[in-house]
């Protein structure tokens, strides 16, 4: 009998309130968590609040109760508490922790038993820490490493390898609430490569992929560190310069263009050589929306292509207009 989705989201619901009890309310760890200072340090010391008396309640049962035979075995669980809090830190300094215990562990229990058995039973306990540790550390890095992949897919585009539309369109978002707060400029170019289409046609998609992953590679080299360079759809790009005037987004913008026209697409045959046709906005010389931003500059470069592409291009208000009635005719 099917339990239904009732039944699964109760059972979740669960397993996620035995995860906080047995984690002392940490977070679970996630992309934003991870690049949170704050939230780690948060994990961490609520690992040693739980860690802490955890180990004094372990070394008085080690210690106290007629369990010499498996002696220092019950430090293994600091280490599963560090694989729980999902640190790498934490496992390393818990198994640490529970090796130093189990050595004074055997310094302090009385001998019930034949001395060597009791430390072959704490080697063993020792082997045992560290070897669920190092699995431990193993299972934590490849999440990590899925978790990055996942992130990394979600951030960028698989083609070009620069940022995606949503995350181009997310940073948008922030820089228009900045410039909103602190009156910070800033500029948006729209990059669209020239006949791309004749490319595909011409010399087949693998070499317009070679194409499009050239002309990123070329703006890169022409903007700064702190600009966003994301691929929009097709062979359109987004240009997000935080901090530029119109005169500067222009001077960008003119740079981009030489730069990529100079270059060659590494092709095999005959030297590809392509232009490309620029728009550029600017926030609160044409609109203070981020949407309204992309539209103004796909109007400029709508301009800029009826000029006879390979130009720059800066938004104006008659753009709009212009590409209006282009569409409505």
């Amino acid at each position: 009998m099917d339990p239904g989705p009732d039944s699964t989201t109760r059972q979740g619901r669960w397993w996620k309130i035995i995860h906080l009890i047995l984690t002392f309310g940490m977070e679970p760890p996630g992309p934003r968590a991870e690049a949170d200072p704050l939230r780690r340090g948060r994990r961490r010391v609520s690992t040693l609040l739980v860690g802490i008396p955890l180990s004094a309640v372990l070394f008085y049962v080690d210690v106290h109760l007629p369990i010499s035979l498996a002696g220092g075995s019950p430090y293994v669980v600091l280490v599963l508490l560090g694989l729980l809090s999902q640190s790498r830190g934490a496992v390393v300094a818990l198994a640490g922790l529970a090796s130093l215990l189990t050595i004074l562990g055997h310094l302090f229990t009385p001998p019930v038993v034949p001395a060597h058995f009791g430390l072959i039973n704490r080697l063993l306990a020792l082997i045992t820490i560290w070897l669920i540790a190092v699995l431990s550390l193993v299972h934590l890095n490849a999440q990590l490493r899925a978790r990055d992949h996942l992130e990394w897919m979600a951030n960028y585009d698989g083609l070009t390898g620069i940022h995606n539309r949503r995350f181009v369109m997310d940073q948008m978002e922030r820089l228009v609430k900045m410039a909103q707060r602190y009156g910070q400029p800033f500029a948006v170019l729209m990059l669209d490569v020239d006949h791309f289409k004749r490319v595909n046609d011409r010399r087949g998609h693998v070499v317009g992929d070679e194409v499009l992953r050239m002309v990123c590679a070329v703006s890169r080299r022409c903007i700064r560190d702190v600009d966003i360079l994301g691929r929009y759809g097709g062979e359109e790009f987004l240009v997000l310069l935080p901090n530029t005037d119109r005169e500067e987004a222009r001077m960008v913008a003119e740079r981009i263009r030489h730069a990529v026209r100079a270059a060659r697409a590494p092709v095999p045959g005959d030297p590809l050589r392509v232009t490309v046709s620029l728009g550029v906005s600017v926030y609160g010389a044409e609109t203070t929306h981020a949407q309204a931003l992309v539209a103004a500059a796909d109007a400029a470069l709508y301009r800029a292509k009826r000029g006879g592409r390979n130009r720059v291009c800066v938004a104006s208000t008659a753009d709009r207009a212009l590409k209006s009635q282009a569409a409505v005719g």
